[in-house]
């Protein structure tokens, strides 16, 4: 049987990557417009690609996709704050009535 054969390597064997076009460059928050949302959760629904396909081609996250395709089905997409609609807390006294003196 043969023994395997080595070989010497004067230089890395690994090939260099060419350079990250993003590479120093800082990470932007991007906004969509309400419009813009449901145009996108539209494409869904009408062209029946798999969500992660349409997300990608609007160079997004397909989690954030589902996100507003919910929104949309629960009819909060484009709200800015939700919470603002729930209706003022009413505050009780801690102090019974029969407890304070009469003036």
């Amino acid at each position: 049987m043969e023994q395997p054969s080595t070989v010497e390597a004067s230089t890395p064997a690994a090939v260099p990557l060419p350079p990250d076009p993003g590479a120093g460059r800082q990470r932007t928050r991007r906004s969509w417009t309400v419009e813009q949302k449901l145009a996108i959760v539209r494409e869904v629904q009408e062209s029946g690609d798999p969500v992660s396909f349409v997300a990608r081609r609007h160079d997004m996250n397909a989690n954030h996709l589902f996100i507003w395709m919910k929104q949309a089905q629960e009819g909060r997409l484009g709200r800015s704050n939700p919470l603002c609609e729930t209706p003022p807390i009413a505050f009780a006294s801690a102090i019974p009535s029969r407890a304070l003196p009469k003036s």
